[in-house]
């Protein structure tokens, strides 16, 4: 508007520059058209009268920005400003209030139209409400012009339209319903955050053509958008960045480091958006997105300069549909009460740490992942509470390459679907096997078969072990609810620096998949290859389903305790051993494994069967548990230089198709340190173990003692 009052000052001054003197005044040609018509004519043009909007009904293609019967109500106009942004004033006024006289004037000659005179500029700002149209400098005038949702008073949306690119520190106060529409252009800050939203329902767009919109921020310690505590923004459009990080490293961190995104209340962020730093910079010292508190204490204590939060509840919840991401020392973090769902979006991601990391959870339903990380890609951990740290993958694409953990989680983790091509380390052939001399032989003596097919004793029925219910992911991939914490608890705190905390005495560990609790995988097809285990649970193991292509440096499969399949497609090229767990239960499923010891191993005690790293340690089981193998279907092809199946408690055959060649000195195709049953299936021997196992010397028709094959296909 200033620059529109500017405009006609200036022309003015121009007219009476050009007008003639007294004298020649008589000379004129009075104007044709009356003072009437020429008002007219000199007028700008009036803005079209628009229908205006049924209240009841919703704006046609608002249907997600407007609020559902279930919002609640916000408050009424605040009192910041009681004009309303809908009634432009008459006429025009200069800054003193003082009413410019009327262009309509016989003083002004014909022969120099007005209009060929003012170029009036676009205004910097164009804000749109139920039809009404009104100009400003900046956005912040815009939103200073806007008044409170009031689902009686005032329900509609405010469009705020940028038409050229502005330097400014934008502040959403609450309760307003803003859509602010970047229009191809740059809203860059000045000194703050570029955009500090209060409000439940902000919306950011981009509808040019181009999709050039973006939202910058350029100071040290600020971002793009910060959301604030009990605020909820979509970002539908536009590219968030910060152009000048400079940050490679905490040794160089550069004068700009922060976060781009950082959300304390709720933000939504869908496919067409863009979350980067510079173009020539990928920020390796600070982290992509921040989502929740990074000290639960400190900030309950008010002592980090974060927002307080109340106690209890996910409070900060970010959900990515869709969009593109590109760097950060950690590309979405998720701090104290946050949560995070990723629906969608494609991540490219190089990160000095972990490449996406959960404190209390991180929950995945689909997007391509493209991760090299010096840590673990997918990473979730609590290091305070050990029944936090979930992970949950539902369906997505993930190539990952991770000097830790491809995907790992401090607690449970649920994999129901999605395409995992996982390298860790160096890969499996970077681990040197140990000389077979150094294997340790095979339990000799096993004893007495079962009696009348009975099954051994301690087991469980060939019916445990029966896994969850799969989560349904048929409305979008949206994930399951985790379990939730025990009531009366708070959640756990602990200093710690801005990157997740690991835990100090953690030795580097390069697994694939790996669970701290429970591992539940329900499909989904894996193609491994990790210089420790590829497949690894602390608690117990259940697969009902997937395809897996597995290179291990140690065991393919592993788990701290019992190990149910159910079903599954296994190709175990090169490993130390293929499936461990305490015990082993084997419902259905294809087996085709080379192992440089155990093709199957239930183990009681301290196991050393690891050479993870090229060092060997041991693996521990409880001795006083009751370690079994129950096979009640499947079809089996095992080649090993250590006992194909190895249980150190008792060993049961009720179904299935076993083909298993031992050709190690000292072992055995099958070996049992408790009572042996054949009760069905078809087993098939080189040594001949099968009538009476670990008792037979094996070696008979196998390779000489030779080792598998790496991946490259050369010999160890």
């Amino acid at each position: 508007m200033k620059r529109k009052l500017l405009s006609v000052l200036m022309a003015l001054c121009l007219i009476l520059t050009l007008l003639p003197t007294a004298v020649f005044a008589e000379e004129l040609t009075p104007p044709e058209e009356s003072g009437e018509q020429q008002e007219e004519q000199i007028k700008e043009p009036s803005t079209p009268e628009k229908e205006p909007d049924d209240p009841e009904k919703e704006q046609e293609g608002e249907e997600d920005l407007q609020p559902s019967d279930g919002d609640p109500e916000l408050p009424a106009g605040d009192g910041e400003d009681e004009r309303d942004p809908q009634t432009p004033e008459d006429g025009v006024q200069d800054p003193t209030g003082e009413e410019i006289p009327e262009n309509g004037s016989t003083s002004v000659p014909n022969e120099v139209p007005l209009q060929e005179i003012i170029l009036l500029e676009e205004s910097a700002v164009t804000m749109e409400q139920n039809g009404g149209t009104t100009e400003y400098d900046s956005v912040s005038a815009a939103i200073d012009a806007t008044q409170a949702y009031n689902k009686d008073t005032n329900k509609g949306l405010y469009t705020i339209t940028l038409n050229e690119n502005l330097a400014e520190d934008v502040v959403i106060p609450e309760g307003r319903y803003i859509k602010i529409d970047l229009n191809g252009h740059t809203l860059t800050n000045k000194e703050s955050h570029t955009i500090f939203n209060n409000s439940t329902r902000i919306t950011i767009v981009d509808t040019s053509a181009e999709k050039t919109g973006v939202v910058d921020n350029i100071s040290h310690g600020r971002g793009a958008v910060y959301n604030n505590i009990n605020a909820a923004i979509t970002l539908q459009g536009g590219s968030y960045t910060r152009s000048q990080e400079a940050s490679t490293g905490s040794d160089a961190s550069g004068s700009n480091s922060w976060y781009v995104l950082k959300n304390f209340g709720t933000m939504t962020i869908k496919d067409g958006v863009t979350v980067k730093f510079s173009d020539s910079n990928s920020g390796l010292y600070s982290s992509l997105i921040g989502n929740g508190w990074q000290n639960s204490s400190a900030a309950e204590a008010g002592s980090n300069g974060e927002p307080q939060p109340s106690a209890g509840g996910k409070q900060a919840k970010l959900t990515i549909n869709g969009g593109t991401f590109t760097g950060g020392q950690i590309t979405v973090k998720n701090d104290d009460y946050g949560e995070l769902t990723i629906t969608g979006g494609s991540y490219t991601v190089t990160a000095a740490g972990h490449g996406m990391a959960g404190k209390d959870s991180l929950a995945v339903a689909g997007g391509t992942f493209t991760i090299t990380s010096g840590k673990d890609g997918l990473h979730a951990e609590n290091a305070d509470d050990s029944s936090l740290g979930f992970l949950y993958v539902a369906d997505g694409e993930f190539t990952i390459a991770a000097q830790g953990d491809a995907v790992s989680a401090s607690g449970a983790l649920q994999v129901d679907g999605g395409t995992f091509d996982l390298t860790t380390g160096e890969g499996s052939a970077s681990v040197t096997m140990p000389a077979e001399e150094s294997f340790a032989p095979g339990g000799m003596g096993g004893g007495p078969g079962g009696q009348n097919g009975a099954r051994p004793h301690g087991g469980p029925s060939a019916e445990s072990g029966t896994p969850p219910e799969r989560a349904d992911s048929s409305d979008g991939g949206q994930p399951p609810e985790f379990p939730t914490q025990p009531a009366g608890e708070e959640p756990a705190s602990a200093a710690e620096t801005e990157e997740v905390t690991d835990t100090a005495e953690d030795t580097v560990s390069q697994k694939g998949v790996k669970a701290e609790g429970a591992l539940t995988i329900n499909g989904g097809t894996f193609t491994v290859d990790s210089a420790d285990d590829c497949i690894h649970s602390g608690g117990d193991l259940t697969v009902t389903g997937g395809i897996f292509t597995l290179s291990s440096g140690d065991d393919a499969v592993h788990s701290d305790g019992a190990v149910t399949i159910q079903a599954g497609e296994f190709s175990i090229p090169y490993c130390y051993e293929g499936v461990e767990g305490l015990s082993v239960t084997v419902e259905d499923g294809t087996f085709e494994i080379t192992a440089y010891d155990d093709g199957f191993n239930a183990a009681g005690g301290a196991d050393s069967s690891g050479f993870g790293g090229g060092r060997p340690r041991q693996d521990s089981f409880s001795e006083g548990s009751d370690s079994f193998i129950i096979i009640n279907g499947g079809d089996f092809t095992i080649t090993s230089a250590g006992d194909c199946i190895d249980s150190n408690g008792d060993l049961t055959i009720n179904g299935g198709t076993l083909q298993l060649t031992c050709s190690g000195s000292g072992n055995t195709a099958l070996d049992c340190d408790g009572s042996y049953a054949v009760v069905g299936g078809d087993v098939t021997t080189n040594d001949g173990s099968e009538n009476n196992p670990g008792q037979m010397g094996g070696g008979m028709g196998g390779r000489g003692g030779m080792g598998p094959k790496r991946p490259n296909g050369e010999e160890e």
